[in-house]
């Protein structure tokens, strides 16, 4: 059976100038602007490390999880798309310093619809 659906490369993609062009342009500039150590406050707060900066409100008012996959998926799309290297290097960082933040068992302790969007990247 073939798939009807499938993800694609992004690299080579060109918006010519339009709203959607803007919109990936406010995109990129609204995840470059992120606060990498806000997005990382609680997962260091919960793991016993230095927490700097401020925590996050709302739904991430304890941990970024349930939106931290779609985050460093956004940053490594977009990365792609714009051929932008700064973009691929914040999600790296985060990345590797969410993976200092686990203990040594690898429980995330994250509920399944966190989980699932952190690791169906492929991080």
């Amino acid at each position: 059976m073939q798939d009807k659906l499938a993800g694609f490369d992004h690299r080579g993609v060109t918006l010519l100038p339009s709203r959607w062009q803007r919109q990936v342009t406010q995109a990129r500039d609204l995840y470059a602007a992120l606060s990498e150590d806000a997005l990382l406050h609680g997962f260091r707060a919960q793991a016993g490390l230095p927490a700097p900066g401020l925590a996050m409100a709302g739904w991430c008012s304890t941990t970024s999880s349930v939106i931290f996959g779609q985050i460093v998926s956004g940053l490594a799309v977009l990365g792609t798309a714009l051929d932008d290297p700064t973009l691929h290097a914040k999600a790296a960082r985060l990345v590797t310093a969410y993976a200092e933040t686990l203990p040594p068992d690898g429980n995330a302790h994250m509920q399944l619809y966190d989980w699932d969007n952190t690791n169906r990247h492929n991080f």
